[in-house]
């Protein structure tokens, strides 16, 4: 047993698989393998750890967000540890299960977790142990890790449900499998993100192949019918600058955020090579909308 094993009690990482899904399987089979290729993730997604970082902050710094209990955490959509590492890092977490659709991802955000654990045992700052757990799941169906879920008091998750074909169907699940004094802490990208790009492609005549992000709206009624009658909301703007409409390309492409959407007409890809060519000497800026959630059925 290793060091780090016998800090945090034992690791496992299993594979679960719902045979019995059959619309969107091949779509999330694609979403998982993308963001599994992108190996540069950490280098091209500060954007993803300040929105991760404010998430939890958020939460922690809020007597009234905060259970008075030790934190036992569940993540959902992990991806290479931004939220993970700042959860793994507080000495209110008793117990921690991180998620993801990639098992490439499961696999770095353990490596460094893993990394972060021995670099706390040598500087003897680890105060005390943390039961730490890995699975390789579908966030969307709550359903195929409730067992890892039912105990938990907070389920959190940072830029990942907007992914979902579901949305309101899956926060149905979440109330249903989550204790019910738990809490859902998200960070949700909603409609009016990268909206400078739709521009850019209709003013260039072709599709901007980018996800449709959910509306508030949705997020907000999805939750209402699901139960979740104790809701916080905080909206916040983000500002990305690139050198020019390709680079900011680049950028998704470098965090795996490169499958389009289920409508989206390849017949354009020439359109948009001309766009590229037209505009690569002009800057180009780009802005998220995210909705941070912070949910109870009571």
């Amino acid at each position: 047993m290793t060091s780090q094993e016998k800090l945090r009690g034992p690791t496992k990482e299993s594979v679960s698989h719902n045979s019995g899904l059959v619309l969107g399987v091949s779509r999330k089979e694609q979403v998982a393998q993308a963001f599994g290729a992108a190996p540069n993730y950490d280098a091209h997604s500060p954007l993803q750890k300040d929105v991760a970082h404010f998430l939890w902050e958020t939460l922690v710094t809020s007597t009234v967000l905060l259970p008075e209990a030790a934190c036992r955490v569940l993540e959902v959509g992990c991806g290479t540890g931004h939220l993970s590492q700042r959860i793994l890092d507080d000495e209110r977490v008793e117990s921690f299960v991180a998620t993801d659709l990639s098992a490439e991802m499961v696999r770095r955000c353990r490596e460094k977790l893993n990394a972060q654990i021995t670099k706390m045992l040598a500087e003897g700052s680890a105060s005390k142990p943390i039961a730490l757990e890995f699975l390789c799941v579908d966030g969307e169906f709550p359903v195929q890790f409730s067992s890892a879920l039912c105990d938990k008091n907070i389920v959190c998750s940072s830029m990942t449900f907007q992914w979902f074909e579901n949305l309101s169907e899956s926060f149905a699940q979440y109330a249903q499998e989550m204790d019910p004094s738990a809490l859902l802490a998200l960070s949700i990208p909603v409609r009016g993100s990268l909206q400078e790009w739709e521009t850019f492609a209709s003013h260039h005549n072709f599709a901007s192949g980018l996800l449709q992000c959910p509306t508030r709206i949705a997020v907000e009624q999805g939750l209402h019918e699901a139960g979740f009658s104790n809701v916080c909301y905080v909206e916040k703007y983000y500002l990305q600058t690139f050198v020019n409409s390709q680079e900011f390309l680049r950028s998704l492409r470098a965090i795996g955020a490169t499958v389009p959407s289920a409508h989206y007409a390849h017949s354009s890809v020439v359109a948009l090579r001309r766009a590229l060519r037209e505009t690569r000497e002009l800057p180009f800026e780009c802005s998220w909308k995210i909705l941070f959630v912070y949910a109870r059925k009571f």
